[in-house]
């Protein structure tokens, strides 16, 4: 057998090359590590030369970790719309489009295992039931929770993917009406996945952050200065500039600019999920770029306008 890896579910590369089994029992477990450490978004598993009784195959194939890799939790619940992740604010819990909560880049969906409690990366506090009469599931200080020692703050994920609370009987975690609880496991039907996300960086929201307060001081002085160009075009007519010398490069041409936004448009079409990304991210952090487009343009319209009535004056 060997393995073949693939960064992007497409193209493949020899992750580790053909070996002969190393044992000669019937059923047997056997770990495979690669080299080096490789992102990995597709592997296939390559068999031949069946053993003597003409049979081969695989029961079961798991990635094995470090176990503390930060992840997001997807739920497996059906959606038209996109994917749903479970997501914390304070300490509830809840379900969100995947892509708006990684657009708010303050870490509410990354959550990592520390032993068997599931900890929110961002708040260092621990998903645990919160409410014994109803088993509402919340985030709680993870000290506390482990001192209490009743296993309400831990967690496993089942073969069949649900996370399951292996100290509590048989409650697994569950999401109706929005609200997270424990319910029984032979009940429940959510599905969830894990999957790896890098480690958390909030700072980089930060610099967003602070980028979007700066862009919307500049565009709100824009507007200002707009306004007061407005407001100066019909008295250009009635001016001598005779002594004033127009530097035409100055001014970007409306010309220009469309063709500058047509090239954007055309990269949305090729690229509709990131480009999808980027505009939740516009929004999460309050800025309205397709107002922000349109002010540059008229303001490129105006000073066009301004330029050529000073040009018929001079």
């Amino acid at each position: 057998m060997k393995i073949l890896s693939s960064s992007d579910g497409g193209n493949f590369e020899e992750a580790a090359c053909w070996r002969a089994a190393s044992r000669s029992e019937v059923s047997y477990e056997e770990a495979i590590m690669f080299d080096s450490v490789q992102r990995v978004k597709a592997c296939t598993i390559v068999m031949k030369a069946s053993m003597p009784w003409g049979y081969f195959g695989l029961n079961d194939v798991s990635v094995i970790t470090s176990g503390d890799e930060p992840f997001m939790v997807i739920s497996g619940a059906s959606s038209r719309s996109a994917e749903q992740c479970l997501t914390a604010r304070g300490s509830e819990l809840s379900v969100a489009t995947c892509l708006n909560v990684v657009a708010s880049g303050d870490g509410r969906d990354v959550f990592k295992f520390r032993n068997e409690q599931i900890v929110h990366v961002a708040s260092n506090m621990c998903i645990a039931v919160v409410e014994a009469g109803t088993h509402r599931v919340g985030l709680v200080e993870c000290s506390s929770a482990a001192e209490d020692q009743d296993g309400r703050s831990a967690w496993q994920l089942t073969a069949n993917a649900q996370l399951k609370m292996p100290q509590m009987g048989n409650y697994c975690l569950s999401l109706e009406a929005g609200r997270a609880s424990g319910r029984d496991c032979s009940e429940s039907f959510d599905k969830f996945f894990l999957s790896a996300v890098p480690e958390l960086d909030q700072s980089a929201a930060i610099a967003v952050t602070a980028g979007a307060s700066l862009l919307l001081a500049a565009a709100e002085r824009q507007r200002e200065a707009l306004t007061t160009l407005q407001g100066l075009l019909p008295s250009l007519d009635t001016c001598g500039f005779a002594s004033i010398v127009v530097n035409a490069s100055h001014f970007t041409k409306p010309a220009d600019f469309h063709r500058t936004i047509s090239a954007t448009v055309k990269l949305v079409d090729g690229e509709a999920s990131a480009m999808a990304a980027i505009g939740n991210i516009y929004a999460a952090v309050g800025v309205d770029i397709a107002g922000t487009l349109q002010l540059v343009s008229e303001s490129s319209n105006v000073l066009a306008n301004a330029e050529a009535k000073i040009a018929r004056s001079a």
